[in-house]
């Protein structure tokens, strides 16, 4: 994370982009049928989850993310 976040320095996009990816590549770990729609649920979660995530706490409380 510390790599990414050299890219954007104090804009918390290290921990964004990073959670993205490793949300994407633990759940097709445990995937059992993988289809289309499997992977496009997949893929949203990856990228909703932690932008929410990213906003509430970056935004709305005001704590720095790493």
């Amino acid at each position: 994370m510390d790599a990414v976040g050299q890219l954007f320095p104090n804009t918390g996009m290290g921990f964004l982009l990073t959670s993205i990816l490793f949300m994407l590549l633990l759940s097709l770990l445990y995937v059992h049928s993988l289809t289309r729609r499997v992977l496009l649920g997949i893929g949203l979660n990856s990228i909703i989850a932690p932008l929410v995530a990213w906003y509430v706490l970056g935004q709305l409380f005001a704590i720095s993310l790493p």
